[in-house]
């Protein structure tokens, strides 16, 4: 399947702004019209998971004048199928209030977005889809939503399934899910099933993961893992070893491999962090991926320090090292994302 097919696929599913998104005008437009059908339109899972109706609006509008324009300029003898048509209309008969009482904006509704890839060392189409928030904080958290750092991680961990296959994981801040469904569905695939502890200190985001994106996306191979826990953490306790739960929690995980996503945002989170990845690096052979999005260098150069005060071992992995699977939308801030890994010195 060309490229520039997948790329429009994936920039549908996942709600790319339409003037993000580039159409693919070195392709006959009978080829780029018959994909639109087979795989946006009649797709059986994006049928059940569709994007937001707001987002199909704007989606279609786009793509029906792009198509236009190439049937005219290709001098092609074809004409728009009348399904495309009729689904548009379908969607302009709906009308969402944008507004609350008092003139409030009202934040959008949340919408599925599926991550369609293919696999490093596959040939079939894979995708994971999540129910998200597409406000930036909602119910009081940015947990609600996949964030740059995510998709960049879920990148290298697609090029690497021999990190995560028969490897007990720990995902720190897990949020919406992305990376944790990731493991689950590469463990299944492989038949390394071990156990997947996700962990945020939002009881909220721990429920819609459970509730939205366990039991009511499509039974996957990510949905199906048996062994996937949801585990409410506070890093803050890991400071103090000797009084709280955690460092027992931690210890009783035996994680060998530790995520975490843009979880380096607020310095006053970091020493609770580190502290967290220091017990949870006891483990023998044990390591953390962790993808960070430098938005304040002073923010990032207190993690390091902090991460060498407490004599763990870190390395900068190439950007190159992550290939880009999963689309991001070309934003700044997917190229200000850094990879580390992190060990305890022994």
């Amino acid at each position: 399947m060309d490229h520039a097919l997948i790329s429009l696929l994936q920039a549908y599913a996942s709600l790319e702004p339409p003037r993000n998104i580039a159409y693919p005008q070195s392709l006959p437009v009978s080829q780029v019209h018959q994909f639109v059908l087979d795989y946006i339109l009649l797709h059986p899972h994006l049928v059940s998971f569709p994007p937001s109706r707001e987002y199909q609006r704007t989606f279609f509008k786009w793509l029906i004048l792009q198509l236009e324009t190439q049937i005219h300029a290709q001098d092609a003898e074809i004409e728009l199928e009348q399904s495309i048509y009729d689904h548009y209309l379908a969607l302009l008969t709906f009308v969402g209030l944008s507004t609350l009482e008092g003139g409030l904006i009202r934040p959008p509704d949340p919408s599925f977005l599926t991550y369609f890839w293919y696999p490093a060392h596959g040939s079939g189409l894979e995708w994971i889809t999540l129910k998200e928030s597409r406000a930036t904080i909602q119910e009081g958290t940015t947990g609600l939503r996949t964030w740059p750092a995510s998709l960049k991680l879920a990148n290298y961990l697609i090029d690497h399934p021999e990190l995560v296959s028969g490897t007990r994981t720990l995902e720190l801040g897990c949020g919406i899910g992305l990376v944790g469904s990731l493991v689950a569905m590469i463990q299944t695939q492989t038949g390394g099933i071990q156990p997947i502890y996700l962990s945020d200190i939002n009881q909220s985001v721990l429920d819609n993961y459970w509730r939205n994106n366990i039991h009511t996306t499509p039974p996957d191979a990510s949905s199906t893992h048996p062994k996937i826990q949801c585990v409410w953490l506070d890093w803050l306790d890991a400071i103090d070893n000797a009084e709280t739960l955690l460092p027992s929690q931690l210890k009783e995980f035996q994680a060998q491999l530790i995520l975490g996503a843009d979880i380096v945002y607020d310095p006053s989170l970091i020493p609770g962090l580190v502290a967290t990845l220091k017990v949870a690096l006891t483990v023998p052979d044990s390591q953390a991926l962790i993808s960070l999005t430098i938005r304040s260098d002073k923010t990032h150069q207190a993690f390091l320090s902090e991460l060498t005060n407490a004599r763990l071992e870190v390395k900068i992995l190439p950007h190159e090292a992550a290939t880009q699977h999963l689309p991001h939308g070309g934003t700044m801030e997917y190229h200000n994302i850094q990879l580390y890994n992190i060990t305890l010195r022994r």
